[in-house]
C-alpha cells in the first residue's frame, strides 16, 4: 500500500491534497518524537498551540490529519474498514521514523485518536516507546438514540451514502470563549458522517479496549474532571482494574474534555514533557 504524506503550510494557501494524508510539524531539541492523533470531529489545526508548547519543551511533534479529516485529500469520513485507519497510522509511523532515525517515537492520542494507538502498541516492529492519552473516547458518556441507532443500522446495510450528524455540541469541547468561537467558526471540522464511519468506529473501540491488556509500553492517562463527552470514573476505573498495566493517571478536576484548550494548558504540557523524560528520558 502506497501512501503520500506532505507537510501543511504554515500560512494558509492552496495545497494540492488530493489522495495525500497532510500532517503538521513541529521541531523539538531532544531525542523524543510525539505522534499526535486528533478526535473525531477535529483536526490537526486544534493543535496548532499544543504543538507548539510541546516543541518549546523539546518534544518534536507530527500531528497527521487522519484520512478524511481537515486538509487530507479524502471524502470527508467515509471508510469501509477501520483497518485502513490502522494501515495509514503504520505507514505515518514507517514515515516519522525515516524523518526521524534515532529517535524514540511516542504516541499522544486524543480521544478517538486514542483508538487507533492502543492496537499499535502491540506491535513490536512499530517501536513505540510510551502511550499518552488525553480524555480517551473507549468510554464515551454521549450516545445515539435506539431509533437513531436503528436509522443508522438501515444506512448501513443498505450502503446508503446518508450522513448522520455525530452526537456533540461545541461546547462539550470547552468553555473557553476564544476556543469555542474556533471551534464553532471551523469550515474543516468533520460534523456529519455516513453510517460506515460510525460502524467501523465501534469495531475499532471495541479492539481497542481487547488490546489495551497486552500493552507493554508505560502509559500516561489524562482526564478532565468535567469531561460531557468521555466518561471520566469509567475511564479511570477501566484502566485501574487492569493492574498488569504500567499506567499513571492524573485527571485535572475542573477541566473540559479538550484538555488543550483550557486557559492553563501549560500545567498539561509540563506534564506530559515531565512524564516522558521520567519514563524514557
Amino acid at each position: 500500500m502506497n501512501l503520500t504524506f506532505i507537510q501543511a503550510p504554515k500560512e494558509s494557501g492552496s495545497l494540492d491534497a488530493e489522495g495525500k494524508i497532510v500532517y503538521r510539524k513541529w521541531e523539538g531539541s531532544s531525542s523524543h518524537v510525539l505522534i499526535y492523533l486528533h478526535g473525531v470531529q477535529s483536526h490537526s489545526e486544534w493543535l496548532i498551540e499544543s504543538g507548539k508548547a510541546l516543541s518549546k519543551r523539546g518534544l518534536t511533534v507530527y500531528a497527521p490529519d487522519r484520512r478524511g479529516s481537515g486538509l487530507s485529500g479524502f471524502p470527508k469520513g467515509e471508510i469501509e474498514s477501520y483497518q485502513t485507519y490502522l494501515d495509514d497510522l503504520r505507514l505515518f509511523v514507517d514515515f516519522v521514523r525515516t524523518q526521524e532515525p534515532n529517535k524514540k517515537i511516542h504516541f499522544l492520542g486524543l480521544c478517538w485518536g486514542a483508538r487507533l494507538c492502543v492496537p499499535l502498541c502491540l506491535e513490536e516492529e512499530r517501536g513505540i516507546e510510551s502511550l499518552i492519552l488525553l480524555s480517551p473516547g473507549l468510554i464515551p458518556r454521549v450516545d445515539y438514540s435506539i431509533f437513531e441507532k436503528i436509522k443508522i443500522a438501515f444506512a448501513y446495510l443498505t450502503r446508503s451514502k446518508q450522513k448522520f450528524p455525530l452526537p456533540l455540541k461545541d461546547s462539550f469541547f470547552t468553555n473557553t470563549p476564544s476556543y469555542l468561537k474556533f471551534i464553532q467558526n471551523d469550515s474543516l471540522g468533520l460534523r456529519h458522517v455516513p453510517a460506515s464511519f460510525l460502524v467501523e468506529t465501534l469495531k475499532l473501540n471495541r479492539l481497542a479496549c481487547r488490546c489495551l491488556s497486552a500493552v507493554k509500553q508505560p502509559i500516561l492517562l489524562l482526564l478532565a474532571g468535567k469531561d460531557q463527552i468521555v466518561d471520566t470514573e469509567k475511564t479511570s476505573a477501566f484502566f485501574k482494574k487492569q493492574s498488569q498495566l504500567k499506567t499513571d493517571i492524573e485527571i485535572f478536576p475542573d477541566w473540559h474534555h479538550t484538555l488543550e484548550f483550557e486557559e492553563e494548558a501549560s500545567k498539561l504540557y509540563d506534564t506530559i514533557f515531565n512524564w516522558i523524560e521520567e519514563k524514557r528520558g
